[in-house]
Order: structure tokens, then sequence, then C-alpha cells
């Protein structure tokens, strides 16, 4: 996978477009219906975010990996480095759990603003554990035991 001379620049510009400040998105997300949590992705990426999420309320977690939006360069960066994307820090994406009643106005208040919004899964009752939903019966989600982006400069630094 190369990349060119424009996917390059627009990488290097990711912390300011899209940019890193979830301060904006949990701001419409409140004002726009009722929150019960919100977590920022960072350090592990989505995986981890939604196993702390899932510990942190005692829930357990049904994911729909098939129902979230991977920016094409991003995409394309973790092909490139062999990582996996849903392990990989994700600066700038939000999770936010909200009753079924408020999650259609918060995500169209996000929307209204510009923010991409997913349902990308629900809770249930249930020991907390994040489990794919794709799967048959369903399966977890492995708990990374670190970002994969950490394993991309181990390597450089080898």
């Amino acid at each position: 996978v190369e990349f060119t001379t424009e996917e390059i620049k627009e990488a290097q510009n990711f912390l300011y477009h899209p940019g890193i400040s979830i301060l904006k998105d949990a701001q419409v997300a409140v004002q726009a219906g009722t929150v019960h949590a919100m977590h920022d992705v960072t350090e592990g990426g989505l995986a981890t975010a939604l196993w702390e999420l899932s510990l942190a309320c005692g829930h357990a977690i049904y994911f729909s990996p098939q129902a979230v939006h991977i920016p094409p360069l991003a995409e394309k960066c973790c092909i490139r480095f062999g990582i996996d994307p849903f392990a990989a820090i994700s600066s700038g994406a939000l999770l936010i759990a909200a009753p079924s009643s408020s999650a259609p106005k918060i995500s169209k208040a996000l929307e209204d603003e510009g923010i991409p919004c997913m349902d990308i899964g629900q809770f249930t009752a249930g020991e907390p554990a994040v489990w794919l939903v794709h799967t048959s019966p369903p399966q977890l989600l492995p708990l990374p035991n670190r970002d994969e982006i950490a394993r991309i400069f181990e390597t450089l630094a080898a």
C-alpha cells in the first residue's frame, strides 16, 4: 500500500482535521437528549473504550463492528501497518450511551453539526463483556493488551 503526497499531508493534519477534541460532540449530545455515559476513544481504540464502558456500568455490550465508520485514509493506514483499527488510538471519537428514546435526537443533532454519528451497539443485562453481534453465536471482542500504534513504534525502535 502506497500513499500519495496528498494523503500524507491529510494524515499529518489529522490532529486538526477532523481533530481530536470531543468537547463539541459532548455538548451537542447532552443538549439534545438524555445521556447516561460518555467515553472518549483514545488509547487502545474503540475495543478498549467499549470494554471500559462495559466494566464501568456493569453490563454487557453487544457491538456491531460493521456499523462503525472508519475513514478511508485511516483504514488505508491500518492496512499498510497491519494494525486492527478497533485497537488503535481513535482520539476525536466519542462513545455515547443513551436510552433508545434519546438516541435518534442525539444522532440528528450531531449530524446537523456535521459530526458523524452511528448506532454501533446496545447494553444488555449480563456480566461486563463486549460481544460481537455479527457472529453466530456472538463472540467476545478481545480486550487489547495495548494500543496497536505502540506496536508500530516498538517495531521501528527494534
